[in-house]
């Protein structure tokens, strides 16, 4: 029966509003964009963008999505709904893993940890390829640890194998690399709980490559090693340079995964044990610290910062906070600094919920806070309705992070504060989607998207200028015949007409260049639409 009011609950929370708003720049744009072409093009043996190979993903969850566009056409709905369906997945899976560590009051609140946190719940309302990555990698981890734990057959050594072979065709290599380095680590500071054979490990390795190599070794076998060379030298980008802008300070993700799974960190900081922790119990709960460890070190020495990066630590961080709170709930006591940290914390995410519509009400703030970025500065001309009641989500939640602060420190009504701390949480990560993401939208990218939409069906290239997106690709349906690398010789040579947009940043940059060829039709909130002189002849 739980497992069937997980489901229920959770298909309706990832489900709603998938398709309230237009898919992001870059990730999900450029995923969506990559199943559209394979279902285009008919060629669904290698990822592409603007038809042609791209080699910073395998293919797996790309696949994903193709089905989706098949059973529900092309859309953002279509995009995102392969994350809905691994949030259900997700959930009931803790749930499940949960109640056979412990019990099933357990793996309930493993799955109110995750589920009603809000980086964890938001992300499964995306169309980016984590989640699924980041549940195929958890999966093959907790196999392993239950192998070790147990020893009496391979079948949990090949299960471990099987899902993280379909984490590599999911994401690539850094999943043998994640469970590789816990493994070691575990080995290493936990020598006397885990304690593998070489045969053990050779067992992953072969099932492991023995998943990889239905897409890896075909395309070897097919088109060569160009996509294997191509792929990595992509991987070391990522990891020696800030790639594409997206850098950070080296504690970036411990300040992301604090403030973005609240409240579940926020129980991170209690170090009490269960008097009564069973074997597979402890196990698992030293291999979740050192994943946390091992995915926040990771990822602070990669250059490149990217909030989902370590998304992967949602799955210790919950777990964890749900052991945390089992000891509360035994205990009937909450730890000062726990209370503290709930209302830093809670009332930040408050105050932000707060702030976002009274700000938005005033244009002349928007204005001075953007004074130093002219095209933001020309972003916050768009017209976005910020009506006063939507301070309410930020209301509810810091009347939800006070009464946990207050209640909690009554033994009779812990249980009843800790219900208020997540209902309310998660009253407002469904206003985040419902209210805030489409408003914000508006500022960031709807003035763009609407005119790819406009102009998809003329049957004409529409192109970006000196700003990478994939946008102009998903929403102005470009076709094959479209493809090109060289932008100037599209701009120069084109026969059948096209369309430019630029930043406003960049609009003298493209009138000193092309204005030969191209002549402005409009400018709209920063963005720069321009038109083929060759729709004039």
């Amino acid at each position: 029966m739980p497992i069937i009011i997980i489901g229920v609950i959770s298909g309706f929370l990832f489900t709603h509003s998938l398709g309230y708003v237009h898919l992001f720049d870059w990730d999900e744009i450029n995923f969506a964009e990559s199943a559209r072409e394979m279902i285009v093009s008919g060629n669904f043996e290698r990822v592409q963008i603007n038809f042609q190979p791209f080699w910073e993903k395998p293919p797996l969850f790309i696949w994903m999505q193709v089905l989706s566009m098949k059973l529900f056409g092309i859309s953002e709905f279509a995009s995102r709904f392969p994350n809905a369906i691994a949030g259900i997945i997700t959930l009931i899976s803790l749930y499940l893993i949960g109640t056979e560590l412990r019990n099933s009051k357990f793996g309930m609140w493993w799955t109110i940890c995750y589920g009603c946190s809000f980086l964890p719940h938001l992300y499964f309302k995306s169309g980016i390829i984590d989640p699924w990555f980041n549940l195929f990698i958890f999966l093959a981890f907790y196999f392993f640890i239950k192998h070790s734990t147990t020893k009496n057959s391979s079948y949990f050594i090949e299960l471990s194998g099987l899902f993280l072979g379909l984490a590599v065709l999911t994401k690539g290599p850094v999943a043998i690399l994640i469970v590789g380095c816990t493994i070691i680590a575990m080995a290493v500071f936990y020598v006397r709980l885990f304690k593998f054979r070489l045969n053990e490990i050779l067992l992953l390795a072969f099932v492991t490559s023995l998943i990889t190599l239905v897409w890896f070794g075909w395309e070897v076998y097919k088109n060569g090693f160009q996509f294997i060379n191509e792929f990595i030298s992509y991987q070391i980008r990522l990891a020696t340079t800030k790639d594409a802008g997206h850098g950070g300070f080296l504690g970036y993700h411990i300040v992301i995964l604090l403030l973005g799974c609240f409240p579940a960190s926020i129980f991170l900081f209690s170090t009490k044990k269960y008097v009564w922790e069973s074997d597979e119990l402890a196990a698992v709960r030293k291999g979740m610290t050192m994943l946390l460890i091992i995915v926040i070190i990771l990822f602070s020495i990669v250059k490149t910062k990217i909030i989902h990066y370590s998304s992967l630590a949602y799955f210790p961080i919950s777990f964890l906070a749900a052991y945390s709170i089992k000891v509360i709930l035994s205990e009937k006591y909450v730890p000062r600094l726990i209370r503290v940290m709930s209302l830093i914390i809670g009332i930040s995410w408050s105050l932000l919920l707060i702030a976002i519509p009274v700000v938005g009400q005033n244009k002349s703030f928007l204005k001075w806070l953007t004074k130093n970025d002219a095209f933001a500065s020309q972003n916050v001309n768009a017209q976005v309705d910020w009506p006063i009641w939507l301070i309410m989500p930020g209301v509810i939640l810091l009347i939800g992070v006070i009464s946990f602060f207050i209640l909690s420190n009554n033994k009779t009504k812990l249980s009843f504060s800790l219900q208020i701390l997540f209902i309310s949480t998660l009253a407002a990560i469904q206003s985040i989607t419902i209210l805030f993401v489409p408003r914000i939208e508006k500022y960031s990218q709807l003035a763009a998207i609407d005119f790819y939409i406009s102009k998809s069906i003329e049957q004409v290239p529409v192109e970006t200028l000196y700003f990478k997106s994939y946008a102009q690709y998903f929403y102005g349906k470009c076709k094959p015949e479209y493809a090109t690398n060289n932008k100037d010789s599209l701009i120069k040579n084109c026969r059948t007409g096209f369309y430019l947009v630029s930043k406003c940043t960049d609009k003298k940059k493209v009138i000193e260049n092309y204005s030969a060829y191209v002549e402005v039709v409009s400018e709209i909130n920063g963005f720069v639409f321009y038109k083929s002189r060759y729709f004039n002849k």
